[in-house]
């Protein structure tokens, strides 16, 4: 059977993908604390769609200023929104406060999900920034076997746009 990851040449996102990301984030970020949520769609020839958000609440979840933690029942919740999506995981996003920058930290390079082309994308400030764009956030894909590598302003330009007539959809995991 073929793996499901596989790096794209290029990441379309569904129109207003990154504003329903920025409102889910902040609501933690109104909190003081890290935000999280899961990039879902599907690969379509070289391109990967990323057409629904997967947003994740619940009192099961840690969440701090500086720390995230997802229990295993969470990301069982998770799977079975991408089961009924027909679709694939393709990356997360959460979110550093202020000070913490847009880098992986230790942990999100190596305890977090490990695959070919997976994305793990930082928002700054817990995206409370108002006007905060797409490219100002660290976004890092992983290259087998060297692990993830944050992008440069260029290949973020190149390899990211807009999937035309396709509106976001954001779908809740709670515990």
């Amino acid at each position: 059977m073929k793996s499901p990851y596989q790096c794209a040449e290029r990441w379309l996102l569904a129109e207003g993908l990154f504003d329903a990301v920025l409102r889910e984030l902040s609501i933690d970020g109104f909190r003081g604390q890290e935000g999280v949520a899961f990039l879902v769609g599907r690969h379509v020839g070289p391109e990967a769609h990323i057409t629904h958000l997967i947003a994740l609440r619940g009192k099961c979840l840690v969440k701090r200023e500086d720390h995230l933690h997802i229990p295993a029942a969470m990301m069982n919740e998770v799977t079975d929104h991408v089961i009924e999506q027909e679709a694939v995981l393709l990356g997360q996003i959460h979110s550093h406060g202020p000070g913490y920058g847009i880098d992986l930290s230790y942990p999100d390079h190596y305890f977090g999900i490990r695959a070919p082309g997976f994305l793990s994308l930082v928002c700054p400030d817990f995206a409370l920034r108002h006007g905060t764009r797409f490219d100002e956030c660290g976004i890092h894909v992983f290259d087998a076997p060297r692990g993830f590598r944050r992008m440069k302003a260029g290949e973020i330009g190149q390899r990211f746009q807009t999937l035309p007539g396709k509106t976001a959809q954001t779908l809740i995991a709670s515990l």
